[in-house]
């Protein structure tokens, strides 16, 4: 015996007394507001700290998780914003720290997160290398090089901080 339930719900089968009851829930769309998005920053962070304290004097394995924390922070404010998530996927931002830093900062992030110079252009420096994914892949060419253009980690890893300790307020007033 089976009870049949409406188009994109469970349904459950078996109703004989004494027999087991299975049920067959439908598929889950679970939607990630702002504040999911700053609680992954915030644990990227904090994986980026681990990594540099326990690495080589560069890492980056380090400078990937510092930058992949920026973008979901600033992500995060974007959806504050409104900006749809359909959009921050595309091309034109998608992993493009300087364009998500630019598009947040269009829309008031610094009032809310009032970045300095130095925070701002560790960021641009940054984004060559996580949009090319240097940091993510070994690229010889940039190794034997030094990675001569990669940004302060300290600056980076500043700004990665400021956003998500400055975000989880109004992340928390947008539930």
């Amino acid at each position: 015996m089976a009870d049949q339930a409406r188009e994109g719900s469970s349904t459950t089968t078996g109703g004989v007394p004494g027999q087991p009851i299975t049920v067959h829930p439908a598929p889950a769309v679970a939607h990630v507001g702002p504040l999911g998005f700053r609680n992954f920053a915030l644990q990227f962070l904090q994986a980026a700290r681990v990594v540099s304290e326990t690495a080589a004097p560069f890492s980056p394995v380090a400078y990937y998780l510092l930058c992949h924390s920026v973008e979901l922070s600033l992500k995060a404010f974007l959806l504050i914003q409104h900006v749809p998530l359909e959009e921050l996927k595309r091309r034109q931002l998608g992993h493009n720290l300087q364009a998500l830093l630019t598009r947040a900062q269009t829309l008031g992030l610094t009032t809310v997160v009032p970045l300095s110079a130095e925070q701002s252009e560790a960021i641009a420096q940054a984004t060559h290398y996580y949009t090319g994914k240097v940091f993510e892949y070994f690229e010889l060419t940039e190794a034997f090089a030094g990675y001569k253009k990669k940004p302060s980690f300290e600056h980076l890893q500043s700004a990665a901080t400021s956003l998500v300790q400055q975000l989880e307020k109004p992340c928390l007033a947008a539930i």
